[in-house]
C-alpha cells in the first residue's frame, strides 16, 4: 500500500502538468488522457495478467470449463484494449502521426472498451459480484473519454478534423 501523500502526488501530478502544459499541443485534457491511458495499461498489465496468472491456466478451474471462458471474456479483451489504447494514443500524440484517423481508432477503442466492459459487468455480477465493482470504473472511463473526443476544440485543433485541417502550430518538445 502506497503512503497517502504518495498517492495523492500520483493522482495530482497529470492535472498539474496538463495545466502547466495547456499552451502546448499535447496539453491540458488530452494530456491528462495521455498519462492515464498510460497508467491504465500498466495496470492492466499488472493487475490483470500478472495477478491472475494462476487463473489463467485452465488447468487451475478443475473442469468447470463454462466459469474459465466466462472468465477469459471478462478478463482479457479489456486488458487487450487498454494495452492497445495506450499504443494507439501515444503513438498517434506524436507530431508526425497527428491525424484524424488517431482519433477514429480511439473511439472505436473506446466503444469496445464500453461493450465488453458491459459484458464483464453482466459476466460479474452472475459469477463474481464482489468483482463488479470494477467494471464500473471501465465503462465511466470510455463514456467520459469518448464524448471528450466527441466534443473537445482541442482535439480537433491538434488532430484536424474530420475533413483533415488541424490548425495549431507545432512548437516545443511536446509539439
Amino acid at each position: 500500500m502506497l503512503p497517502e501523500w504518495l498517492t495523492a502526488v500520483s493522482i495530482l501530478a497529470p492535472f498539474a502538468l496538463g495545466w502547466f502544459l495547456r499552451r502546448r499541443p499535447v496539453g491540458g485534457w488530452l494530456f491528462v488522457y495521455l498519462w492515464e491511458a498510460a497508467v491504465r495499461a500498466l495496470t492492466a498489465l499488472t493487475v490483470g495478467v500478472a495477478a491472475n496468472l494462476r487463473e489463467l491456466a485452465p488447468s487451475s478451474w478443475h473442469g468447470e470449463n463454462h466459469v474459465y471462458l466466462a472468465f477469459l471474456v471478462a478478463e482479457i479483451p479489456p486488458v487487450a484494449l487498454a494495452v492497445a489504447e495506450a499504443l494507439v494514443a501515444i503513438r498517434g500524440s506524436l507530431p508526425a502521426r497527428r491525424e484524424w484517423a488517431v482519433i477514429r481508432k480511439l473511439r472505436w477503442i473506446l466503444g469496445f472498451e464500453l461493450f465488453f466492459g458491459s459484458l464483464a459487468a453482466v459476466i460479474d455480477a452472475a459469477l463474481w459480484p464482489a468483482s463488479l465493482v470494477m467494471s464500473a470504473p471501465a465503462m465511466a472511463w470510455a463514456v467520459i473519454w469518448g464524448a471528450y473526443f466527441l466534443r473537445s476544440r482541442r482535439v480537433r485543433a491538434v488532430f484536424g478534423s474530420p475533413s483533415g485541417s488541424a490548425d495549431w502550430t507545432v512548437e516545443g518538445p511536446l509539439g
